[in-house]
């Protein structure tokens, strides 16, 4: 492809452009199927860490919490606040 550089800049899109060689055209569809493919497993990637850091978080906030109290029915008068 050493004469790659000298064509003209063209507004028709790459793939569909006529002076491209069906070789190249293969080339271009391929770098950019790559290229989908790692911005897809980037965003999977990201995703299942989120949801494992909120995962964990979520452990480690429940484990630090007391036990629950055991109540038979809703009071409706809470407490005095403790000073």
């Amino acid at each position: 492809m050493p004469d790659a550089a000298n064509r003209p800049r063209s507004k028709i899109p790459l793939l569909q452009r006529d002076d491209l060689t069906p070789r190249e055209r293969a080339r271009v569809g391929l770098a950019a199927s790559w290229l989908l493919a790692s911005g897809l497993a980037a965003i999977v990637a990201l995703g299942s860490l989120t949801i494992w850091h909120l995962v964990r978080r979520g452990r480690l906030i429940r484990d630090g919490l007391k036990p629950p109290r055991i109540t038979t029915e809703f009071d409706d008068e809470l407490p005095p606040a403790q000073k």
